[in-house]
């Protein structure tokens, strides 16, 4: 359901609401804490972060869990991606906010609805922005991990008037927590919040305006993961079997055995005795005296060829393999050895390979801004005037510009088809300005 057709209920339900239920409570209703099966943890006390236990899709759940807690390639993907699409060249955290004009590029904004979405982007709870500075990275961050990210939006009266409502806080819920519930034909009804799978009564249910579904590369209901497919899972596997592989190699490597020669081993019951008494003064602690007949021989093996490069070359290989495409190894510490004939692939423009995830990231947080900002303007002008203004081209969100370093060519957005043919001597530039400020 897309955000204009469900922007066309919300003023009238809110409407109906506020005249005829004045009980009816729109603020934060649902838990930001995970509430599936906890066993015996106390849940009045917030004292450690708990680990979500995953009730939807499980089994996918927890290997991704698993790959966000415990894997450098997703770690550093997820930071690298939140960064650059929030990144302001001058280090302020507002990472994005309201264009001056519209899409032609000399029609101003409205100058009502640029106050009240610029109001809203501002707009601050005590330890964080209601939507705007970077209170959408981690939606993004989830988004790209999980798949989906949800939000729940707090409705609440500011002022002394009698519809003087906005939106006042925001709260992330846990992904594996929360479930779509619709229409055989794709309407949304709600959202739930639940502890169990089937269970017949969630402990919260949301209205549809009142969450925010971050949803990246969307199939049916719900989004995927940058690291969902079988291959990839497959590959987390692999590269943790490699890591142990690796240790265990090293250390064996590291400490070379010790031989034993004696002519008495050829009688079992001699080999045994010296065996037994062996092990038993090797208990004791370090050995700092041995005596031994004279016709006993000890020595340590030597190691003429250690080699761990076939260990080494297999878990960078597994590395690699998890990098989501478009994302250069360069950004990855440790991973660019050896893998120059993978690089060559982008080694004439990264950057605009990489540019266009970028730019994808940016769509996929104004999507969600953008729902934020069109409730608040129901609520602040009505939903007649909201559409009329929406009609003569609404607003756009503008992202800031961004530089990257190890690659020198210049790409400009707008001419970024072009790109082959406009070369210029900017590609020896130290560093690449990457397209113009972003504005959708």
């Amino acid at each position: 359901m897309g955000i204009r057709h469900q922007i066309e209920s919300i003023y009238n339900f809110i409407g109906d609401v506020l005249k005829i239920n004045r009980r009816e409570d729109l603020s934060l209703s649902g838990s930001g804490e995970s509430i599936a099966g906890f066993g015996g943890i106390s849940r009045n006390k917030y004292d450690l972060e708990l680990i979500e236990q995953p009730v939807r899709d499980s089994n996918l759940a927890k290997q991704l869990i698993d790959l966000e807690k415990n894997s450098y390639i997703v770690q550093h993907t997820l930071w690298h991606a939140s960064r650059d699409t929030f990144a302001s060249t001058d280090g302020d955290d507002q990472g994005f906010r309201i264009c001056n004009t519209l899409k032609d590029g000399e029609t101003p904004v409205n100058s009502e609805i640029k106050a009240i979405a610029t109001d809203l982007l501002n707009r601050k709870t005590f330890d964080h922005y209601v939507i705007g500075g970077e209170r959408l990275k981690r939606g993004l961050e989830n988004g790209l991990c999980y798949g989906d990210a949800f939000i729940e939006l707090s409705i609440e009266k500011e002022g002394i008037g009698k519809n003087d409502y906005c939106v006042t806080d925001s709260l992330y819920l846990p992904t594996w927590e929360m479930f779509v519930v619709s229409t055989p034909q794709g309407k949304i009804l709600q959202y739930e919040q639940r502890r169990t799978l089937t269970s017949k009564d969630p402990k919260y249910t949301f209205y549809p305006f009142k969450i925010i579904h971050m949803c990246y590369h969307q199939y049916r209901k719900y989004g995927r993961s940058l690291w969902a497919g079988n291959e990839t899972l497959e590959t987390w596997k692999n590269l943790k079997n490699a890591k142990k592989a690796l240790a265990r190699g090293a250390l064996e490597l590291g400490y070379n055995p010790i031989v034993h020669k004696s002519p008495t081993f050829a009688e079992t019951k001699e080999r045994n005795k010296y065996i037994d008494g062996h092990e038993q003064r090797k208990a004791g602690g370090i050995l700092t005296d041995l005596y031994v007949p004279s016709t006993m021989e000890i020595a340590k093996l030597a190691n003429t060829n250690p080699n761990l490069k076939p260990l080494v070359d297999n878990v960078l290989h597994q590395m690699y393999s998890m990098i989501p495409a478009g994302y250069p190894t360069y950004y990855y510490p440790g991973l660019s050895v050896n893998t120059n004939s993978r690089a060559k692939e982008i080694s004439n423009q990264p950057a605009l390979n990489y540019s266009r995830i970028r730019h994808d990231n940016c769509a996929f947080v104004a999507k969600a801004a953008k729902q934020a900002i069109d409730l608040e303007l129901v609520l602040k002008l009505g939903y007649e005037k909201f559409m009329e203004l929406m009609k003569e081209g609404g607003y756009r969100l503008e992202f800031p510009s961004w530089r990257v370093t190890p690659q020198q060519a210049e790409v400009a957005e707008s001419e970024a088809e072009n790109l082959e043919e406009e070369r210029t001597e900017s590609e020896e530039k130290a560093y690449t300005k990457i397209g113009n400020v972003i504005r959708i």
